[in-house]
């Protein structure tokens, strides 16, 4: 009976240790999926300059999500009247951040050249 008892409470801290590993597993891979972003140089190009816009520190801004994107001209896509803008396709970027729990789009060009905030 007590070779039982022991036996339980062994498997049991067993199962314990076992969860506590997972969960430290997942907390460590949404941890570094949420800093997938800095390996594009231009990341913290928007950040810095979304800072600056925003008026906030750049650690108060989260990147939520990076998309490729291919915009229609020089201007992204975003050409204002009276502005003249290349006709080519321009690779880049369109990016959603957070600060002060506003969501905020800009786009961008691959190396974070030409950076232009997404009103629309």
């Amino acid at each position: 009976m007590v070779n039982k008892i022991f036996l339980a409470s062994g498997i049991l801290v067993i199962v314990i240790i076992v969860i506590i590993i997972v969960v430290i597993f997942m907390i460590k891979q949404k941890t570094e999926k949420s800093n997938s972003f800095s390996n594009l140089p231009m990341a913290n190009k928007v950040v810095d300059f979304a800072a600056k816009e925003l008026k906030v520190g750049p650690k108060e801004i989260t990147i939520i999500e990076i998309k490729e994107a291919e915009w229609p001209d020089a201007c992204l896509g975003l050409v204002k009247a009276g502005e003249f803008c290349a006709q080519v396709i321009t690779p880049g970027y369109s990016v959603l951040l957070r600060a002060r729990s506003i969501e905020y789009r800009y786009r961008t060009d691959k190396e974070g050249i030409v950076i232009i905030q997404d009103t629309r």
